[in-house]
């Protein structure tokens, strides 16, 4: 028996139906066979499986973002300073992704060398704080100067 309230002006009315299936069908249609099931808790299900299938490697990527982030802050002597003006120029030109690629610049850094293609999140690391050391100089603490690096970029739209 299935009973349904409808709400109807100032009051409610309860309509009950009596549902009879033989066991055959009542087993077909329980778990779903033949077709999307009709329980709407398994299709709730079925979408909040598929939103997480859709979803995941999203979830990974942030949390290799905040891998990525903690090395630079490592190799950046945990100066907060330059990591703030790093964090900013690695966004705009990779989006944190390892595996970027624009044109002939590759990795977190893009960085015009074949070897980021390859490397790993360490190496590209290291290899765009030495780029940056290199580049730009290096702080009054002797830190690689990354916000001589994010002022210009917005300067002149690359590093």
């Amino acid at each position: 028996m299935l009973s349904f309230n409808r709400f109807v002006g100032a009051y409610t009315e309860t309509q009950s139906y009596r549902v009879s299936l033989s066991n055959r069908y009542k087993k077909f249609f329980i778990w779903g066979w033949g077709g999307f099931p009709k329980n709407l808790v398994t299709q709730v299900s079925l979408y909040v499986i598929l939103i997480n299938l859709i979803t995941i490697n999203q979830v990974f990527a942030k949390q290799d973002t905040k891998t990525y982030q903690m090395e630079y802050l490592r190799q950046l002597e945990y100066s907060a300073d330059q990591y703030d003006c790093l964090t900013p120029l690695i966004t705009m030109e990779s989006r944190w992704n390892l595996r970027a690629v624009n044109g002939s610049h590759y990795g977190l850094p893009q960085g015009r060398s074949k070897f980021l293609a390859t490397a790993d999140y360490k190496a590209q690391i290291t290899w765009h704080t030495k780029y940056i050391k290199h580049r730009y100089g290096t702080d009054r603490f002797g830190v690689a100067n990354a916000c001589g690096a994010w002022s210009h970029w917005l300067m002149k739209g690359w590093h």
